[in-house]
């Protein structure tokens, strides 16, 4: 639900509606898409690096999707980012406790494109919930050679 509120977000934005913390002017705009697919694609990124190498997002929605404005026309950037709870049982208590990560794996993200599958770059562990741990198998890196 929070990345459907992401789209209605940067709508909204365009339309003048909803006012965000702040936007990324040209060159800041410039790094964060110049280097999104080679940073992100089949790699395991953290929200705290997010935040570390872009600095405060524009828009959090439901403390998981983090949002860059772009100070133009260009778009908004969405990273998606996916705490899975861990439980682990209690001896002598008879329960079990859970506990989020504190500093979630991004599963996602979500560029501007013509298309939604072309703006859609998976992180390693976005392919792995998507399909599996053996997900390289039938869906292999761009680029790889057909004997790897």
């Amino acid at each position: 639900m929070d990345e459907v509120a992401s789209v209605f977000a940067e709508r909204f934005h365009r339309l003048g509606y909803l006012t965000v913390d702040r936007t990324l002017e040209a060159p800041e705009w410039g790094e964060l898409i110049g280097q999104v697919r080679d940073r992100f694609d089949g790699r395991d990124v953290r929200r705290g690096e997010v935040e570390a190498a872009y600095g405060r997002p524009s828009l959090v929605i439901g403390k998981r999707v983090l949002c860059y404005a772009s100070a133009g026309s260009d778009g908004w950037v969405f990273f998606d980012c996916f705490a899975e709870s861990q439980a682990a049982y209690v001896p002598g208590v008879g329960r079990y406790e859970y506990s989020a990560d504190e500093d979630p794996l991004v599963r996602d993200v979500r560029i501007p494109a013509g298309d939604f599958e072309s703006g859609l770059i998976l992180t390693l562990y976005g392919k792995v919930l998507r399909w599996g741990p053996g997900w390289w198998i039938h869906h292999p890196q761009a680029g790889a050679s057909p004997t790897t």
